[in-house]
Parts: structure tokens; sequence; C-alpha cells
């Protein structure tokens, strides 16, 4: 779980569950998944054609491993 601007979580359970070991671009208002890929620069360009330009950008690890974002 995230903290966002007005420090309410944000639950990333669904989205790591859906894009194991892919790079999730986030909105940064409603924390949905504009752009994903298996590179950065893919996740990048799909979230750009979505209109996220200030995204937030991370890779969700393999299922079944413990992580901590």
């Amino acid at each position: 779980m995230n903290l966002n601007k007005e420090n309410k979580i944000v639950d990333l359970t669904k989205i790591s569950k859906k894009y194991p070991e892919m790079w999730v671009a986030l909105s940064q208002t409603s924390h949905v998944a504009k752009g994903v890929g298996k590179t950065l620069r893919e996740a990048v360009k799909k979230a750009e054609a979505n209109g996220e330009k200030d995204g937030i950008f991370f890779k969700v690890p393999p299922k079944n491993t413990a992580y901590v974002f």
C-alpha cells in the first residue's frame, strides 16, 4: 500500500495480482493503471498514449514473493 497526496492508503493488491513481473504506470490522481508493459519504455509509451504524462511507475514483483512498496 502507498500513501497518496492526501495521505490516503492506496491498495495495490489487485494491480499487483493482475500484472506480475510487469512495469505499471499509475495515474497520479486516480491510481488506475494507464500503461503496462514488459519494459519501462513500453509502459511509458502506453501511459502517454492514454494521456498520462506524469504517472507513477513501478515494477510488480513475481507472484508469491514477499515485498514492500
